[in-house]
Parts: C-alpha cells; structure tokens; sequence
C-alpha cells in the first residue's frame, strides 16, 4: 500500500512539474512589451488567487466592455466574485492567457486578441476546463506613475 502511495505521490509531482515548467516557459513571450506583460501576469495572480482587491487594482476605473454582460468596473468584479464564490472547496482556478494577435503595442497603450483558458485544478491537475472564446484587451497607462490597467475586455 505505501508503494502504491508512493508512486501515485511521484506520479502527481511529475505532472505537476512538466505543467509548471511549460507555463514558466509559455508565461513570458518575447513579443509582449513589459508593461502588456505586468497587466496579464497581475492579472492572472489575481483570478488564480480568487483576490477580488487585486483584481480590482489591475482594472481600470474607467472600465468598459461586454465581457459576460460586465460593462464597467463594479459589474466585471461582481463577475468574477460570483464566479470565485462557486468555486467548490478543494478546486483551485487557474487561468491561462494566450495572446493570438497585438493590435495595438505603444506608450499610449495596448490592445490585443486573447483567449482566456480557466481550469478548476486538484493537486495542479485540471479536472474542468472552461474558455472564454476571442476577447479583445486593451490597457492603457494611468495616473501620476502611469500604472498599467485593463480598460477593456469585449468579446470579439
């Protein structure tokens, strides 16, 4: 029995280590600009970590889009509260972004095509994959220090 445990354990931490290598691998693509790249990994450490305040410290203000009906800030992360609430105990999110074409890659701002892939995981394991189909993104720098935000998430 502890030989069946054993392997099973060493099993799951391999898998789990070629899933992690090829994120780390995937997770910083050259044709992304520095600040394109701060919004999505800000972006993605949020909604893996279920946390509504930085969520909401990666969106805008000034918000607007048609992503699942949210078209400003409050409705976007009253989305993703509902959608975080329902996870059940033992799951954890984990979303993976992939950007299939840049519109836009300036100072003033970026805007792209992207795919949002969520999966319920277990033990780094995905059990339920859900995809949210084309979106286009945009972020723009804001304030004195031009922090980087998501302005916008349409379906495209």
């Amino acid at each position: 029995m502890q030989i069946a445990f054993t392997i099973i354990a060493e099993g799951i931490r391999l898998v789990t280590k070629i899933i992690e290598d090829q994120e780390r691998k995937d997770g910083n693509p050259d044709r992304l600009s520095k600040e394109a790249l701060y919004v999505f990994k800000s972006f993605k450490a949020a909604y893996d970590d279920c946390n509504i305040r930085k969520l909401s410290q990666v969106i805008s203000a000034s918000y607007s889009g048609n992503f699942y009906g949210a078209s400003d800030k409050s409705a976007l992360l009253e989305f993703f509260k509902d959608a975080f609430s329902q996870v059940p105990f033992g799951l954890s999110p984990k979303l993976q972004i992939t950007v299939h074409n840049i519109l836009e890659d300036s100072p003033a701002g970026f805007r792209c095509l992207v795919d949002f892939n969520s999966s319920l995981t277990v033990l780094g394991l995905p059990v339920a994959q859900f995809d949210s189909g084309l979106l286009v993104c945009e972020a723009r720098p804001e304030g004195n220090h031009k922090i980087w935000k998501l302005t916008k998430l349409d379906f495209a």
